[in-house]
């Protein structure tokens, strides 16, 4: 029920209790009021009458005329007694007027109802009390009268009261409305109003520490936005997956870096226990130890297969209140897709173990012949020329593989800052192929070119670009066995340069196609000793491709050959 007719019903109960027996007070106090006056009036009366009947102005022949007259003026019943208590006459106004043949101690029920007094008269002759009594009529007027008098005083007492209730209690509920419609103002959002109540000191005070509350509160809120904002700024652009757990385990923040390397939704996994919030066990079970350890930088990596591959390290932390060092209020733990990184130390650690091995195997060979040459082989001249043929051999090995080392670092390093011009394709294909033709003659190999007519130029590295078209060519006449054919041809299609280097060589099997752009992989492995070359040629085409912001691929089939296929981006405005 609303404050308002709570308390204008309790008031009109109250008012109407009040004013009730204040009626029936009022009421009994104004009744025995008028009977007191009643009382005096009629022993005037009766005192008036003895006079009369001392003096002798009434005689036994005209007493019923005197107390009818009398009774009528006075508007009282008037009754004359004897010495033996005998009623001699008797007149009532308004009352059927019988003689009344009775005692004067009668306890006839009438003299019940009468208000009345008795006078003793000491020379009335035969008469010798006078009886004089209020009229019932009179009585019941009197009465009636009371009781309207008593009715109006009530009603008029109930009206004002009420009037003035309904007002007080407008005036007494108006703050709180205000401070209703206030406080529904702040639960909408709308902090920061001010009420004003007018009215006792205690409402002035309520009104000072409602509006300081309120300010107070708004600028909290403001703050809080202001820092859930930053929260939320710092999460999504930190490099880091980030979820908050509280001391019930349960999830209470995961920034949207988290929810990718995790592979999760925020609504699937907030408010959730950490132990149980993920499919995979291995990771529910390393979120287990670091909330077991619970203490400073605990980190745990593991591997997920499923749905993708993924290598995730972990960095658990307890959160720790600022101003009491001893009360932990949950755990934040760090994570990390280290995926990327550990393809980089195992490819790094490959490249280490290649490169020793590449390189230890020349300068083994040319620190035993010259051995060999120190312990008296030299005196030998025949032998000493064939050592150093080998030792030759072994030493160019070594430059070629330390310059196809710094190639394929500065094409790594450099991708953004290589110094580009305008190529002629055709002319530098014509210009590679001439390179290449002795090598290719020895094995009777057959080089082919197929250009499109008015083929476009190409801006780039002049070379870059040379370097990536002898590397395939000549990798391709490696690998063809002798009077095969290997094919160059080039053509624009939608806006791209396509370079195939084709061959009917040994081909490449499905499974080694995908690794042959690693660093020192090579196929056809029994014949890796026979085929001259450092395993880095088609890594450095790769890296060169990707500086032209082009694509390269492979079409191969054991025993009919290979076709590597080179796209690459041609600017509309370069000349023909």
């Amino acid at each position: 029920m609303p404050l308002k007719r709570k308390m204008t019903t309790i008031f009109i109960i109250l008012v109407s209790i009040g004013i009730l027996i204040t009626g029936i007070v009022t009421y009994h106090m104004q009744k025995i009021n008028s009977i007191k006056l009643v009382e005096e009036k009629i022993l005037e009366e009766g005192y008036l009458i003895k006079d009369l009947i001392e003096k002798g102005n009434i005689d036994n022949n005209n007493l019923e005329d005197f107390l009818e007259r009398y009774s009528k003026i006075l508007n009282s019943e008037i009754s004359f007694i004897d010495e033996q208590e005998i009623i001699i006459g008797s007149f009532s106004s308004g009352v059927n007027n019988e003689k009344l043949n009775f005692r004067a101690n009668n306890k006839n029920p009438e003299k019940k109802r009468l208000i009345f007094k008795e006078i003793s008269i000491e020379n009335g002759g035969n008469i010798s009390k006078i009886r004089i009594a209020a009229s019932p009529e009179y009585l019941k007027k009197l009465n009636k009268k009371i009781i309207l008098n008593t009715l109006i005083a009530v009603v008029a007492g109930f009206i004002v009261s009420l009037i003035l209730g309904i007002q007080y209690v407008e005036q007494v509920t108006n703050p709180y409305k205000e401070l209703i419609k206030a406080t529904k103002n702040i639960s909408e959002g709308k902090y920061g109003g001010e009420v004003y109540l007018s009215g006792d000191e205690e409402f002035e005070i309520l009104t000072e520490n409602f509006n300081t509350m309120s300010v107070k509160l708004r600028d909290t809120i403001i703050m809080l936005k202001e820092s859930n904002t930053k929260l939320k700024a710092t999460l999504t652009s930190i490099e880091d997956g980030v979820i908050a757990i509280d001391n019930n385990l349960s999830v209470i923040l995961i920034n949207p870096l988290a929810e990718k390397i995790l592979e999760v939704k925020k609504d699937s996994i907030m408010d959730k226990k950490i132990t149980k919030a993920f499919e995979n066990k291995e990771l529910n079970n390393v979120f287990i130890e670091l909330i077991n350890k619970s203490t400073f930088l605990n980190d745990a990596e593991v591997e997920v297969f499923e749905p993708n591959y993924r290598n995730i390290k972990i960095t658990g932390s307890p959160i720790i209140q600022s101003d009491d060092p001893t009360r932990k209020l949950g755990l934040v733990f760090i994570i990390r897709d280290v995926t990327t990184l550990r393809k980089l130390e195992k490819v790094r650690e490959d490249f280490v173990a290649n490169v020793s091995h590449e390189l230890k195997t020349p300068l083994t060979s040319i620190k035993g012949f010259v051995e060999t040459l120190q312990e008296g082989a030299i005196e030998n001249v025949e032998s000493s020329n064939k050592f150093l043929d080998i030792i030759d051999f072994e030493v160019n090995r070594l430059n070629s593989l330390v310059s196809d080392l710094l190639l394929l670092s500065e094409v790594e390093s450099q991708e953004e800052n290589i110094i580009k011009e305008i190529i002629a394709v055709e002319k530098i294909i014509d210009d590679v192929i001439m390179h290449l033709g002795n090598k290719a003659n020895k094995k009777e190999i057959t080089l082919e070119k197929n250009i499109q007519e008015k083929l476009p130029n190409f801006y780039g590295n002049y070379n870059y670009f040379r370097q990536m078209l002898l590397n395939l060519i000549d990798n391709s006449i490696k690998y063809t066995p002798e009077y095969g054919t290997v094919k160059i041809s080039a053509a624009t299609e939608n806006g791209n340069l396509i370079i195939n280097i084709a061959d009917n060589g040994i081909g490449i099997e499905g499974e080694e196609q995908r690794r042959i752009f690693e660093r020192f992989y090579r196929v056809d492995k029994s014949r890796s000793n026979e085929v001259d070359g450092t395993g880095l040629g088609l890594a450095i085409v790769k890296h060169i491709v990707s500086t032209f912001n082009g694509k390269i691929s492979i079409e191969s089939e054991i025993g009919k050959g290979s076709n590597f296929i080179i796209i690459l981006p041609v600017k509309d405005d370069l000349i023909y």
